[in-house]
């Protein structure tokens, strides 16, 4: 006979003993509760189990950053940037979000998810899709996947819904995907193509570069397909739209320089003509300024800022290297840029009166580009 037999017989006549006298105690003093008087339940009897302890709540993340990030991406020098990460203002807290975003990383209006475009390879051929991801790296998903391919995500006002440019055989018109990925349908249906659309602050209307006559001009249009109307009927290719934040005025590029105008179309004003080959411009957050890249010399951009109006130019950076990308800060105050002054591209942040220089980045054995700041 083994121990372990010889420790279970012993068990169970040691609690047969105990019952009798629990039976004789009952009988001469009243009830007596045995379970209590046992420290230990033998293997193979069973016992009522008392209350276990809730659980730990598992820690989450919120639903957005609690204060301003900026987004960027990171790569390997010389071999592309399509990590994204986030960082603080001041380049601190550095953060991996999301790996393979190719380009037009977006944050939503809420700050809670970002879109982006990335490479989908099937076979021996590559195309876009769009795709979104949490702000902290959380349930990154594919939200198009009709034929063709989709590029440059803008998001609606609500974080609801996303606008993009989808091409099939090089037919490119302007589609509209709910951010689960349901509904995507087609709101232009043209025998020329539609590119760069942009949602209006108040929903109402999407902003787009239309090729009509040869050209691209600035087409508007309602979410639902209806009211396509051409804002720019003229010669000249016109690209790029941005809206005011208050959405009464459209920013816009016109060969190589900075046009604005009223959201109906009227009043077209060029902002600069005295500085051709001006790039991508933005409007501050609170609409009074806009700041845009320009073309002064081979491989040599540099930043500028000006008041709303055309008025005040100044030239923020001073390096004679390509200072691209510019994107404001929520509060208005600074500017972040990459540039590659350093032999690599790097994040840089500087104060709208061209003070304040700081490089964010700062990691030589790597290329960071393409800043976009979000603020609560």
């Amino acid at each position: 006979m083994n121990l372990k037999k010889v420790f279970y017989l012993g068990g169970m006549a040691i609690i047969l003993f105990l019952l009798l006298i629990s039976q004789t105690l009952t009988q001469a003093r009243g009830s007596f509760d045995l379970a209590s008087y046992l420290p230990i339940v033998l293997e193979g009897s069973s016992s009522t189990p008392g209350p276990t302890a809730e659980p730990s709540p598992t820690p989450t993340q919120p639903a957005q950053p609690s204060g301003p990030k900026i987004a960027y991406k990171r790569g390997a020098k010389g071999l592309g940037t399509n990590q994204l990460y986030i960082m603080d203002p001041d380049g601190g807290n550095p953060s991996f979000v999301q790996d393979g975003v190719d380009t037009n990383h977006r944050w939503s209006p809420d700050g809670s998810t970002f879109a982006y475009q990335a490479g989908v390879t099937v076979g021996s051929e590559t195309h876009y899709e769009i795709y979104t991801v949490k702000w902290d790296g959380a349930d990154p998903h594919r939200l198009t996947g009709l034929a063709g391919e989709d590029e440059n995500p803008h998001w609606s006002p609500d974080s609801s819904k996303i606008v993009c440019d989808h091409d099939v055989f090089g037919d490119h018109e302007i589609h509209v995907v709910s951010v689960d990925g349901s509904g995507e349908v087609s709101i232009t249906d043209n025998a020329v193509n539609d590119y760069n659309p942009v949602w209006s602050p108040d929903g109402s209307k999407i902003v787009f570069e239309c090729l009509r006559g040869g050209d691209r001009d600035i087409c508007l249009i309602n979410p639902d397909g209806s009211g396509e109307v051409n804002l720019t009927p003229n010669p000249t290719d016109d690209r790029l739209p941005q809206w005011s934040p208050d959405g009464s005025q459209i920013l816009y590029k016109t060969s190589g320089e900075v046009y604005v105008m009223d959201a109906d179309g009227s009043n077209p004003a060029n902002l600069n003509d005295v500085e051709p080959d001006a790039g991508y411009g933005l409007w501050s957050p609170d609409g009074s300024r806009i700041v845009f890249e320009k073309n002064v010399g081979f491989a040599h951009n540099e930043i500028f800022v000006m008041n709303a109006d055309g008025s005040g130019l100044q030239q923020l950076t001073h390096a004679e290297a390509l200072n691209k990308e510019p994107s404001w800060s929520p509060d208005g105050s600074q500017v972040a840029f990459s540039s590659n002054r350093d032999g690599n591209w790097e994040i840089y942040v500087i104060n709208v009166d061209g003070s304040g220089l700081q490089n964010l980045t700062n990691t030589p054995a790597y290329d960071e580009k393409s800043p976009l700041w979000w603020g609560p």
